[in-house]
């Protein structure tokens, strides 16, 4: 079971990364969430924007044993990634 600490909300950002979430650019001077994992000799550091950050809280409650990859999700979004990519198709071809 893995185990998250050292959250930080950033209000600026020094480096551009990419968001854990939606994998969209977090620029430079934008704000970010951080935090970093454990789970047995594995870890890593999770960047996110501020709306993915609560989108993936929200989507945790709902499914606690969530796992996802960066680009898995829409920006600010519950919404997968696949689905609204069919989504915006369907509405393409009609």
């Amino acid at each position: 079971m893995s185990e998250t600490f050292h959250h930080a909300s950033v209000k600026r950002s020094r480096k551009e990364r990419h968001c854990d979430w939606c994998a969209e650019k977090i620029e430079i001077g934008q704000p970010k969430e951080s935090y970093r994992w454990a789970d047995g000799s594995d870890g890593g550091t999770v960047r996110m924007h501020p709306e993915c950050y609560e989108a993936m809280g929200a989507k945790g409650e709902l499914e606690p044993d969530l796992e996802w990859s960066p680009g898995d999700f829409v920006r600010g979004s519950t919404m997968e990634m696949c689905d609204f990519i069919h989504q915006r198709g369907l509405r393409e071809q009609s």
